[in-house]
């Protein structure tokens, strides 16, 4: 009967204990800026058995938590950089809470670099040979920084006038993702040359090469569309390009026809097969 109640007694003892409303334990360092390096936050207390999370913009900060003479200290030993932002501390015993509010700052001056976007990363040029440029400066910890040479702004806007010449292009020399890719524009008109093949009895027709205005050769895999009639029948056999040209035979039907080449919106001129013998 007496374990029992002994029993009984310790838990109410642990049962109040936690439940104990203890006082705010008084931040004697107090700033509002913490360097996220290394830094020492003491805080005035008598009670023991603190626990704390640190909480930044991005992530959770490691603290070393040591207490002597009424001294609660909190020490971090990291000694990398992060993205830096407001923070909380919390301290927490038992059912009490306090927080702490300030921003975290890396100490460090770490590596800048420059990013630069663009838009639109495939340029048509049928439309505009115009690109946005936003670039921006970050540092190691993906920090935004005033831009340098600029110490006004974080971000820089402009726009260019690019190249016409198709091809894949780096905004940054060195830097595979900064591609942008200048693609042929459309067709502006359809060469065409027919030759009469007398074994097979066909028409050897020859479509290109095919350019857009700017002299850049039409994209391989476009689709020409080669329509002739043949008496009171028309006919349509389809081609993709290869290097700006394309092939097709068109047997003869009729001692009269005639042949055009369309590309989307383009056409080309009509041809008589007779008259290209």
């Amino acid at each position: 009967m007496r374990t029992l109640f002994n029993y009984i007694s310790i838990l109410l003892l642990l049962v109040s204990c936690k439940g104990k409303i203890l006082p705010s334990p008084v931040w004697v360092n107090k700033i509002d800026t913490v360097s996220a390096i290394n830094f020492n936050l003491i805080f005035a207390t008598k009670e023991k058995g603190w626990k704390a999370n640190l909480i930044s913009y991005s992530q959770p900060v490691p603290l070393v938590i040591n207490f002597s003479d009424s001294t609660l200290s909190l020490h971090s030993k990291y000694q990398e950089g992060i993205t830096e932002g407001p923070a909380t501390l919390h301290l927490f015993k038992g059912n009490n809470n306090f927080y702490y509010f300030f921003y975290l700052k890396n100490g460090t001056n770490p590596v800048i670099k420059q990013k630069d976007y663009r838009s639109p990363k495939t340029v048509n040029p049928d439309s505009s040979l115009l690109q946005q440029q936003i670039t921006h400066d970050i540092d190691f910890n993906r920090n935004l920084t005033l831009i340098r040479k600029r110490e006004d702004n974080y971000f820089h806007e402009k726009n260019l006038l690019i190249t016409s010449k198709e091809g894949v292009y780096r905004a940054q020399k060195d830097i595979p993702l900064s591609a942008y890719y200048l693609q042929p524009g459309s067709c502006i008109n359809i060469p065409l040359k027919a030759i009469y093949k007398k074994a097979r009895n066909t028409y050897e027709v020859t479509a290109g090469p095919l350019k857009d205005k700017h002299n850049n050769t039409t994209a391989d895999g476009t689709l020409v569309a080669f329509i002739y009639n043949a008496g009171k029948y028309n006919y349509r056999i389809e081609r993709t390009l290869l290097n700006g040209v394309t092939t097709v035979s068109i047997p003869e039907k009729n001692k009269t026809m005639q042949l055009k080449a369309i590309v989307h919106h383009t056409e080309s001129a009509t041809i008589n097969l007779k008259q290209t013998l």
